[in-house]
């Protein structure tokens, strides 16, 4: 649990070998709706 955020990290991604810049796009997607509630709460 993220606190005072009250988001819950429920999985992670594993990634074998290097990272191609999809990989990067795909995390940075994962990251925007977090993003954007912590940033609404604060």
């Amino acid at each position: 649990m993220l606190k005072p955020t009250k988001i819950e990290v429920v999985g992670a991604i594993e990634i074998n070998g290097p990272a191609s810049d999809e990989d990067f796009a795909n995390i940075a997607s994962l990251g925007r709706e977090p993003a954007a509630k912590i940033r609404s709460s604060g």
